[in-house]
């Protein structure tokens, strides 16, 4: 009788353990046409904003003109510039 009484409370905290994505789920699902509006403002900013970023970043570690394919160097561009600076300051 007491585990009876005791088990929708566990079920409930089990639920809401798991809940978050089904929660983030329904929440997606009830403002469906919201994420709609939203999704070309979203496209777009990933295609022109979010990939150039990453990629130029990756690039910043790489030694690369238009003559040679690019060639992974580390730091040392970093290293060049923080130098540069100093010495020529």
């Amino acid at each position: 009788m007491n585990q009876t009484a005791h088990a929708p409370a566990a079920i409930k905290r089990g639920a809401a353990k798991r809940s978050r994505v089904g929660q983030l789920w329904l929440d997606i699902q009830k403002h469906k046409i919201s994420f709609l509006f939203l999704a070309p403002f979203m496209i777009l900013f990933t295609i022109f904003t979010v990939i150039p970023v990453a990629t130029s970043f990756v690039q910043s570690f790489m030694y690369y003109n238009i003559v040679e394919s690019p060639r992974w160097i580390g730091w040392s561009n970093y290293k060049f510039a923080v130098c540069r600076r100093r010495c020529v300051s």
